[in-house]
């Protein structure tokens, strides 16, 4: 690593099997709030390039965009959950290989590579789809009371995280140690990797009624780092699965409902409505990602179903016990099969709740008598909830399908924002 913060030279060997991509350049925004939300300075896009040099040995160069998120460095110091290196691929898609990682910060500086803490040469051997590295240009090193966590900061911890931190801690039980970077995040408050949390540095920047709504974040953050399941996708699963019981018996009421009683007032009645508030996801906990850019790597890369999405549709094909359970299946390194038959659900159900949405819509049609169309070409079936008068309706609806709903006088389609589509104009009457 040069001294730069920026640009990264090394070496790869791949075994047979694992073929290797760029996963520069990143998306770049397409409107003003989010560019200021994902650049420092000026737009750009970094650079990678690649050269193979012998039988599965690539040398490669990576010139780190000047960014905040996930991937990227500035004035704040290098932070990329992977992206400074080129994304293995194993049959083609994103997924778990074996590291044994060396990396040379420049002189006077210290940081992470994977889960070693330290400055000079950082040596790491894990597991994983991808190497986390972190280099702040004031990095110091800090560790909670409670619990087996180190916060690696850009200078002297913020007091209102460590205060909050140490709050949510003592409720989640950590298996094995997780570092905790704070790194300047501005569209989501929480990235992971096995074994590492990327914490926005504007967790907790909020208004004081709006504190105790981060914190369902950091905690499901907490447990996806915490879990040994090395894809992305399970380790969201397993951090929603448990966030949704930790919030049952810590949270009082849910910021949704907490503004809608002052929805009265235009400002919050804005917030609620045009849904730019940043974190708006994270902090109203939304069912799918609202983070208009989706720019992580793996998001990036390959086009999957988050696991709180996962997590949605589990929820309403059972219930919220079963998905609780199978998230603590998963905790202890069980496949997603293998955790639904644990639970007592069916097992073919695994492709089903994790396969990609498709490119669809939902039509909710209105005469005599309602109906709702899901408009897709292909896809998995999926549940639908549909608030019809005072109840609530849930159908499997499979691409194409159409189902009615009688003559009510009052429908919502999808009230909780559980499945993906292109334009939800229409579905409510």
């Amino acid at each position: 690593m040069e001294r730069d913060l920026r640009t990264v030279h090394g070496t790869l060997r791949v075994p047979p099997g694992v073929t290797l991509t760029s996963p520069l350049p990143l998306p770049l925004p397409e409107d003003d709030l989010t560019l200021v939300r994902t650049f420092p300075g000026a737009v750009n896009s970094g650079e990678q390039s690649i050269e193979a040099v012998g039988d599965g040995v690539f040398r490669f160069t990576t010139r780190l965009p000047h960014r905040w998120g996930t991937v990227g460095t500035s004035g704040k110091g290098l932070y990329a959950l992977g992206g400074f290196h080129p994304q293995p691929l194993v049959d083609g898609a994103i997924g778990a290989v074996d590291w044994v990682v060396d990396i040379t910060l420049p002189p006077g500086r210290a940081g992470l590579v994977g889960q070693e803490l330290g400055s000079g040469t950082l040596h790491w051997e894990g597991r994983s789809e991808r190497v986390a590295l972190a280099v702040p240009r004031r990095a110091r090193t800090w560790s909670p009371e409670v619990g087996e966590v180190v916060v690696l900061a850009n200078g002297r911890p913020r007091r209102v995280f460590t205060r909050q931190l140490e709050k949510v801690l003592p409720s989640v039980p950590l298996d094995r140690p997780v570092v905790v970077v704070e790194a300047p995040m501005r569209r989501r408050l929480a990235a992971t990797a096995p074994g590492v949390l990327f914490a926005s540095d504007r967790f907790f920047q909020v208004s004081f009624p709006f504190v105790p709504y981060h914190r369902p974040a950091l905690v499901e953050g907490l447990a996806a780092a915490d879990t040994l399941q090395p894809h992305p996708q399970l380790r969201e699963l397993v951090g929603r699965a448990y966030v949704l019981g930790w919030e049952d018996a810590n949270t009082r009421i849910g910021a949704v409902r907490m503004t809608r009683a002052f929805a009265w007032v235009p400002s919050i009645d804005d917030l609620l409505s045009s849904r730019r508030m940043a974190f708006y996801g994270e902090t109203f906990r939304t069912w799918n990602p609202t983070d208009p850019l989706l720019d992580d790597v793996v998001e990036h890369l390959a086009h999957y179903r988050h696991g709180s999405s996962v997590a949605a549709q589990l929820e309403l094909r059972s219930d919220r016990e079963h998905l609780v359970r199978v998230g603590r299946a998963l905790d202890r390194g069980m496949t997603l099969p293998q955790a639904l038959q644990l639970t007592g659900l069916d097992p073919r159900l695994a492709p089903v709740l994790t396969d990609p949405a498709p490119a669809q819509d939902y039509v909710l049609a209105t005469g005599a008598p309602f109906t709702v169309t899901r408009e897709a070409e292909s896809g998995q079936p999926e549940m639908l909830e549909v608030r019809v008068d005072r109840s609530t309706r849930v159908f499997e609806m499979r691409p194409g399908e159409t189902v009615s709903l009688g003559e009510p006088s009052r429908v919502v389609l999808d009230p909780g924002r559980r499945v993906e589509q292109a334009s939800r104009t229409g579905d409510a009457h």
